[in-house]
């Protein structure tokens, strides 16, 4: 036998036994699989995971998938049985599917399926001894630096399972899942493409108070108003860097304060990886696209693309000229094909 063909087949092999051994419970969307699997990480901590089983191939690019923030389940299951993964149900996933092994990653602590039922605001999941809250578990781990050093560690570890290969590994993600993505590509050098959907690059908190400055730009809220927000959360900001809070879960703990407000230019300078950022002409990310590309230019990292959507807000949504949302128009199709084009370019 051919060695490369004998070596394919037992690479194969070995990866239906990685598969084996982690698999858990498996959910039919979209025409495909999509198989749960486990890795144990610290204290407690589990990176539960999805692989799209049914259109594995260990020769195609992995795509790592980041939702955005809050403790949310991948699958959301209503009351009528209907299932779906945000924003999957957006878009066309065929092409996705066929071109790359998809990989979507779920938060600490939190379930990768759950029913409308037992969620609450925000479609989150509580805590189950004090409903109003999220797990304390959870919000421990909920900081940039936690984050990124997780998906670092599954990332290398699915590599030394040989689940997958090192020839291109993407790493997507929406709102704060955009924020963790530079992030994991800054730690792992395996990472070659970076995908940034609706993410200030410039820190939660500037994009905050950018939001509410705009606010008062249009006549939404007066200048008095928006300095007494400033000035608090400023402070709140302020104290992160002299105190280490104990857990509460009705308030972000300093390390979430000090990770989100960094940088990611910080970040994307410490890569090698090629960049795509994309924002809706609605949403503040879209505000500092010019200044992202700039400032990239200006350290010598060329490697990066800025797509803004118009008339779209922070989920890709239509906005309507009154700033009302048209739910029946969605960018989503539009924004994977653009990020698909730019990968086939890459």
């Amino acid at each position: 036998m051919n060695p490369k063909i004998y070596s394919s087949i037992a690479i194969f092999c070995f990866s239906l036994l990685a598969f084996a051994s982690a698999t858990q419970r498996s959910f039919n969307l979209y025409d495909e699989v999509f198989r749960e699997h486990k890795l144990s990480y610290i204290d407690g901590d589990t990176i539960s995971f999805l692989l799209v089983e049914s259109a594995y191939d260990f020769e195609k690019p992995t795509v790592f998938y980041l939702p955005g923030s809050l403790p949310k389940p991948l699958i959301y299951e209503f009351e009528d049985g209907y299932q779906m993964i945000v924003p999957f149900q957006y878009f066309d996933t065929k092409a996705l599917f066929k071109n790359y092994n998809v990989i979507l990653v779920g938060k600490p602590f939190t379930p990768i399926h759950a029913r409308e039922t037992d969620l609450v605001n925000g479609l989150s999941v509580p805590d189950t001894s004090n409903p109003n809250c999220f797990d304390l578990k959870y919000l421990r781990c909920d900081n940039l630096d936690y984050l990124g050093k997780r998906i670092d560690f599954l990332i290398n570890s699915l590599l030394e399972k040989k689940m997958l290969n090192d020839k291109r590994i993407i790493v997507m993600g929406h709102s704060q899942g955009g924020r963790e993505a530079p992030r994991i590509a800054a730690l792992n050098r395996n990472v070659t493409d970076v995908v940034i959907l609706s993410a200030s690059p410039y820190g939660r908190i500037q994009h905050i108070l950018t939001d509410l400055f705009r606010d008062v730009l249009v006549g939404k809220r007066t200048l008095e108003d928006f300095q007494e927000y400033r000035t608090m959360m400023l402070e709140d900001f302020k104290s992160a860097f002299e105190k280490s809070d104990s857990l509460h879960c009705d308030r972000a703990t300093s390390e979430n304060l000090l990770g989100f407000a960094s940088h990611t230019l910080d970040d994307l300078v410490q890569t090698r990886a090629n960049v795509f950022y994309a924002a809706g002409t609605h949403d503040i990310p879209a505000l500092y696209a010019d200044q992202l590309l700039i400032d990239c230019w200006m350290r010598n990292k060329f490697n990066i693309v800025m797509k803004l959507y118009p008339n779209s807000e922070h989920s890709f949504i239509h906005v309507n000229p009154d700033g009302s949302l048209d739910y029946e128009i969605m960018y989503w199709n539009l924004v994977i094909q653009d990020v698909l084009k730019w990968l086939k370019k890459e």
